[in-house]
C-alpha cells in the first residue's frame, strides 16, 4: 500500500492558524503602503504589482514573509517583516 502526499506544509492546528491571520493582517498594511511610497528595495513609487501573502510564518520573534510581483516582470521579490512581541511594530527585516 502507498500513501499518496496530499500537501506538503505540516498541518496547523486552530491556534496557530489564528495566530498567522492576525499577524497577516497587521502586517499586510504596512507592506503595501511601503510598496506605494517606493519604501521597499526593488520598487519605484508608484510602480505597481502583486504582493501575495506567502506567510512564511513563525513565532518569537513574530517572523513572516511576503512575496511580490511587478507588473510585467516575472521576477519575485521577497520580504521577510519581524516585530519582537504582537504590540511592537513591524520592521523589514530582509530584502
Amino acid at each position: 500500500m502507498y500513501l499518496k502526499q496530499v500537501r506538503r506544509d505540516p498541518l496547523l492546528d486552530a491556534e496557530l492558524a489564528a495566530a498567522v491571520k492576525a499577524a497577516g493582517k497587521s502586517a499586510y498594511p504596512l507592506v503595501r503602503k511601503s510598496r506605494k511610497k517606493g519604501q521597499l528595495p526593488g520598487w519605484a513609487k508608484g510602480q505597481r504589482g502583486v504582493i501575495k501573502g506567502v506567510f512564511q510564518f513563525r513565532q518569537e520573534p513574530d517572523t513572516i514573509t511576503f512575496d511580490a510581483v511587478k507588473k510585467g516582470d516575472s521576477s519575485t521579490y521577497r520580504y521577510q517583516f519581524t516585530r519582537s512581541s504582537p504590540d511592537r511594530p513591524w520592521q523589514l527585516q530582509k530584502a
